[in-house]
Order: structure tokens, then C-alpha cells, then sequence
């Protein structure tokens, strides 16, 4: 079985909590995961948000409430 579509974002970027996505995998007979992340969280991804970030407040203090960076 594949599950394709798992993100990380609930823990930290470390290989203990990739550990427990892949025990938990194993349990359950699941034998590939996908790891997926949403391009907001990540500082090198920032200059795609610029355009979208100043269209209006809303989509600015979204951006800031998602983005994992302070003051992008």
C-alpha cells in the first residue's frame, strides 16, 4: 500500500520524526510514503509569495500567519 501524500509540518525537519511517520507506516503495512510540503513554509520559496503577499491585507496577514519565517 502507498499513502502519497504526507506532510511533516506538525514536527521538526529531523530524522527521529521521519522515524515515526515511517513506524507508523510499517504498522500498518504501508510499504512507500510520499513526503509532501507546502512551499509557504520554506524561506528559499518566499519570492513566489511576494506578488500574492501584497494584492491585499488579507492575503498578507495569511501569508504572514503561514509563512514558518518571522517578518518575511
Amino acid at each position: 500500500m502507498v499513502d502519497a501524500h504526507v506532510h511533516l509540518e506538525k514536527g521538526s525537519y529531523c530524522i527521529e520524526w521521519i522515524q515515526e511517520f515511517i513506524q507508523y507506516a510499517l504498522a500498518r503495512d504501508i510499504n512507500e510514503i510520499y513526503f509532501l510540503e507546502h512551499t509557504h513554509i520554506f524561506k528559499e520559496f518566499s519570492s513566489l509569495y511576494d506578488e500574492m503577499s501584497c494584492y491585499n491585507e488579507y492575503q498578507n496577514n495569511w501569508y504572514r500567519k503561514n509563512m514558518k519565517m518571522p517578518d518575511h
